[in-house]
C-alpha cells in the first residue's frame, strides 16, 4: 500500500514493513494503540489509514 508519505508491506513470515516520511512536506506519523494492537497513520490532524498489527 502507498499513499503520499507512507508505505506498508506484509512479508510472508508475518512481519510488517512500514515507511513513514515525517519531513516538513509530508508530516506523517504513527500511533500504536496497545489496547487493540493497531497502528494509525496520521497526516497533520487526520487519520489516513489503520494497520492491524
Amino acid at each position: 500500500m502507498h499513499s503520499g508519505g507512507y508505505r506498508t508491506h506484509d512479508f510472508p513470515w508475518r512481519t510488517k514493513y512500514i515507511y513513514i516520511d515525517s519531513s516538513q512536506k509530508e508530516r506523517h506519523y504513527l500511533i500504536l494503540n496497545t489496547n487493540n494492537m493497531d497502528l494509525e497513520v496520521w497526516r497533520d490532524f487526520e487519520v489516513v489509514d489503520e494497520v492491524e498489527v
